[in-house]
């Protein structure tokens, strides 16, 4: 078996980890193709595809939209990426390959139940599904949620209210909180195993921790207390974002006075399992660095000159985290730029740091592991770091939502940032660094600001100010989306209209076209399908001001 959650694991298939076992419409039938499968059969595909999409919002919506990722030279027909006048044609893999996932999700919830023997596998799924619509309405706004996912008994879903989705999340959520804590009678409920292995969940007490296969273990998933303190993390980030909008407020406050204070501590990671082969290595490795055969992934994209700024002394010192996270400073632009000088994307991408095939020892395909984001090609794909949760933990005791001391919380999650990119492909820390010593020679090069050095600020706007700007660092080409969907709730980390690319987020001057007055995107368009099939129902909306109901900029 091979870990997917470094302590929340489950174990899962790579094949067709982007698609799903159901369509909407099956004009034909395959003989040769399933119609039907066990729910622990369909769980674990279902999670690999939850990998594939947290690459897709990442880097392919996320990393432009919030300054993390720019254009190299040469290249050209970026068109939305780089004018932030999002069509109805742009990133629709968002809307298309979250329902897909959703679908599979949902199939496992209609064969199980949240008590019973299948209940740990109903709860997985109910989190998952939460998960996953929390992303999609954070991209979207309005979605179909109460009459979607019912194949071909509703081809036409109505749209629900972004804050009714949310509202329905959270409750989710708190369902399958119940359904982990008490103990399941199951004996063994699928120990089929393809080529990969499948989910095996025996008889577990997560109030004991024992009983089950490898429920002595961290990373087998078996252990529902891991998963308990993961859909909590999911129900904080949900009831943070909501904190502020006024028709939530009885909402928030009922959720509020039931929140438990138990969240991750963990860098929650899908493995299924990644190979070097065809479709089957880590999405973001794959997509950034190199392809199965040793190939550049792309050499159309650089780190933007925003986020570098964070590393180069140009707003912060961090040379313990920008060398580990790019092969050199040198090469970053404005989004948008295609002036002459431009710098170009170097083999394998400027976001792997490892030996490369032409180095000296001829480094084999196989051996392309480094530290960093890219870590080689079996590396487990990142949902939700460690380093999120505790600052969204000390966001929440800066304004009371949980117990706990802010700074403490703060400095867990500066420290939890350094050790996770400390951490080889396989998770374990270098024997060559020391996050403890990098963050108080961090916290020294920066000794006057109150960004790293939390103590220092002097009002709750610098200490939110400060939780936001070092998460966004922390996500870094691992989940660009929430460092944006963060920004647009905040305005943090803070952006200076001043034309210096290192401190203004919406400095691609060149080829910008938003009239926003920060200069940068509003929402994502519903895609064209939805207009073409769906008209009756989608909303009709603005791409700059039609924003989500939890953003705070001005519409």
């Amino acid at each position: 078996m091979k870990n997917i959650f470094k302590t929340l694991a489950i174990v899962g298939l790579v094949a067709a980890s982007t698609t799903s076992c159901k369509k909407y419409l099956d004009v034909n039938t395959n003989p040769n193709q399933l119609t039907s499968a066990s729910p622990d059969i369909i769980l674990p595909q279902a999670l690999a595809g939850t990998a594939a999409m947290s690459n897709t919002f990442n880097a392919t919506y996320g990393s432009t939209a919030a300054g993390f990722m720019a254009n190299g030279g040469g290249v050209s027909g970026f068109g939305d990426v780089i004018t932030f006048n999002y069509s109805s044609g742009y990133a629709t893999g968002l809307w298309s390959g979250t329902y897909d996932n959703l679908q599979d999700y949902q199939y496992v919830l209609n064969q199980t139940q949240p008590t019973g023997n299948s209940r740990y596998l109903n709860a997985i799924a109910r989190t998952m599904k939460a998960f996953a619509y929390l992303r999609l309405v954070d991209a979207y706004g309005d979605v179909p949620y109460s009459q979607a996912l019912k194949g071909t008994a509703n081809l036409l879903p109505a749209y629900d209210k972004a804050e009714d989705v949310y509202k329905a999340c959270i409750t989710e959520l708190n369902t399958a909180i119940t359904s982990f804590k008490v103990e399941s009678d199951a004996t063994t409920i699928n120990t089929a195993s393809g080529p990969l292995g499948s989910i095996d969940i025996t008889k577990y007490s997560p109030v004991t921790g024992t009983g089950g296969p490898g429920s002595s273990l961290s990373g087998t998933g078996l252990n529902m207390t891991n998963w308990v303190k993961f859909a909590n993390t999911i129900k904080l980030r949900a009831l943070i974002r909501i904190q502020k909008v006024s028709s939530l407020a009885s909402f928030f406050a009922t959720e509020k006075a039931a929140l438990e204070n138990n969240f991750t501590a963990a860098d929650v990671l899908i493995n299924p399992g990644y190979i070097q082969q065809s479709g089957k290595q880590n999405p973001l490795f794959n997509s950034w660095a190199y392809n199965f055969t040793g190939q550049n992934s792309q050499t159309s994209y650089i780190p933007a000159s925003f986020v570098t700024g964070f590393y180069n002394g140009q707003k912060l010192t961090d040379d313990g985290r920008g060398r580990i996270i790019y092969r050199t400073y040198t090469i970053q632009s404005q989004l948008g730029s295609n002036a002459s000088g431009t710098p170009i994307n170097p083999a394998g991408g400027q976001w792997y740091t490892g030996p490369l095939p032409s180095a000296p020892a001829n480094t084999p395909v196989s051996q392309l592991f480094g530290l960093g984001v890219m870590k080689g090609y079996d590396q487990g794909q990142p949902i939700l770091l460690a380093a999120e949760s505790f600052f969204l933990q000390a966001e929440a005791a800066m304004i009371g939502l949980i117990p706990g001391t802010s700074s403490t919380l703060f400095d867990q999650g500066v420290t939890a940032s350094f050790a996770y990119l400390d951490k080889d492909h396989l998770m374990n820390i270098s024997t060559t660094r020391n996050p403890v010593t990098e963050v108080a020679t961090y916290k020294a090069a920066n000794a006057a600001s109150y960004l790293v050095n939390y103590n220092l600020a002097t009002s709750d706007d610098q200490r939110l100010e400060a939780i936001i700007t070092q998460k966004y660092i922390a996500l870094n080409m691992l989940n660009c989306d929430e460092a944006w969907n963060e920004y647009r709730r905040t305005q943090y980390p803070r952006s200076i209209a001043n034309g210096n690319p290192f401190t203004y987020m919406g400095a691609a001057t060149v080829s910008n076209l938003s009239p926003r007055a920060d200069r940068l995107a509003g929402r994502v368009l519903y895609p064209s399908s939805e207009y073409n099939f769906n008209s009756a129902n989608v909303p009709v909306i603005n791409t700059f001001t039609s924003l989500v109901f939890w953003d705070s900029r001005p519409r």
